[in-house]
């Protein structure tokens, strides 16, 4: 029997392309460029081109319907306050004055709320 080990596997890597295919993972992850661009001749680059910028963060999608559902109620609730201040503005009339002298006014019997209305509408 032989101790020459196993077979060679067929399209494996020579000790220099794996010794070369080390030293560089040891430059990208030091971060330094050791003056290769990157390309093996072969029109294929090894190599990421760095932007300047971290990379992002992978996004997490098992919160995505929280936020969308936490925007909605924020929605509702600016909804409901914005009428309520309207309400309450509309009511109070802020700024109107408590109001001065007397007015008389005659209803007609049988006027409709609306017609009496109109009545103190044109008197005041």
């Amino acid at each position: 029997m032989s101790e020459q080990g196993p077979p060679p596997v067929p399209g494996a890597r020579s000790d220099e392309e794996r010794e070369r295919a080390r030293l560089e993972r040891e430059a990208r992850r030091a971060g330094r460029d050791d003056g290769r661009d990157g390309d093996d001749g072969n029109g294929v680059f090894d190599r990421e081109i760095p932007t300047g910028k971290p990379p992002r963060a992978p996004r997490s999608y098992g919160h995505g319907r929280n936020v969308v559902a936490r925007r909605i109620v924020a929605v509702i609730l600016l909804v409901i306050v914005g009428l309520g201040v309207w309400f309450l503005v509309s009511l109070f009339q802020p700024g109107k004055g408590e109001g001065s002298g007397n007015v008389t006014v005659t209803v007609p019997t049988g006027a409709s709320v609306g017609q009496i209305g109109d009545i103190l509408r044109r008197r005041a």
